[in-house]
């Protein structure tokens, strides 16, 4: 038994045989062995792709902040059947719009100046008299989708109040729509609440995305292209599809025969009218059939 066993239970253990006429060595300690340090990649905040510009609004010439994207930091993703742009990290859709929160003015961002003398006028009278002001953007944080679609409704408000083209009134609401879309898409449908709430959701994206639709057609009869920066192949292409959505088979018919039949048209988009008009056939065989 050595000098200093029962050391044991106090953590002292390994003493048992000693020899006091030598000196301790210092208990070598196993080197730890180095872990690999996985450096995690963090994922872009959406703030990382917006930035604060300043403006100075034309109705109230009041200066302010509004978040706007870094399009030279996007990456591009493929786009929705209707030509919804998609981006890695953000959603582009919900920046596009310019809104003072002193008078309510607000436009899509190519959208915002310069008016008119009568413009100016009719939004003092009919938009800055009333407005209440509830949103302060102080380019520092995201917007949400709900706030997002707020300022589209007040683009349109501003856009019908000054007149402008029928064009740019559609698209504001074709991107309402887009916003709904994705709202409802990312709704779940679990509870009744749920349902509730999609529903409402797809009466909201519907209507918008019907003023949008009744819009461009009457645009593309009264207006000469580019519309809202599209040309006529992209309008043709973009009315393909709602008139698909909505099941109006002869705007549709004339659409995708004129693009299936376009020399001026990318492949790929040629491609996907070929697929609009797979989708149609199957419109009017179902209709034949509901009239048996």
């Amino acid at each position: 038994m050595g000098l200093l066993s029962g050391l044991e239970k106090f953590g002292l253990g390994g003493h048992a045989d000693i020899d006091i006429t030598k000196q301790l060595e210092p208990e070598k300690k196993a080197e730890p062995i180095a872990e690999e340090k996985k450096e995690e990649k963090k994922e872009p905040d959406e703030m990382d792709f917006l930035l604060a510009r300043n403006f100075v609004c034309p109705v109230c010439d009041r200066k302010f902040k509004a978040l706007a994207v870094r399009s030279t930091r996007l990456r591009r993703l493929e786009p929705d059947f209707d030509l919804r742009p998609r981006c890695q990290y953000i959603d582009v859709i919900k920046y596009d719009t310019v809104l003072c929160p002193s008078c309510g003015y607000a436009a899509m961002g190519n959208y915002f100046e310069p008016l008119s003398s009568f413009q100016i006028k009719r939004l003092k009278e009919q938009v800055m008299s009333k407005y209440k002001p509830v949103l302060e953007d102080k380019g520092t944080s995201t917007y949400s989708y709900e706030d997002a679609i707020t300022r589209y409704q007040l683009c349109l408000v501003s856009a019908m109040v000054k007149n402008s083209k029928m064009s740019e009134k559609a698209y504001i609401c074709l991107k309402t729509a887009w916003l709904y879309r994705e709202i409802y898409d990312n709704t779940p449908d679990f509870s009744k609440e749920e349902v509730l709430k999609r529903r409402k959701l797809k009466e909201q994206y519907d209507g918008f995305y019907r003023q949008a639709y009744d819009g461009f057609i009457k645009a593309v009869s009264s207006e000469a292209p580019p519309f809202c920066g599209m040309n006529m192949n992209t309008m043709e292409y973009l009315l393909a599809n709602m008139s698909v959505y909505f099941q109006d088979v002869p705007v549709a018919t004339r659409y995708i025969s004129n693009l299936i039949t376009s020399k001026t048209i990318s492949s790929k988009m040629k491609d996907r009218a070929l697929d609009l008009k797979d989708q149609l056939l199957e419109i009017k065989e179902t209709k034949r059939n509901q009239d048996k």
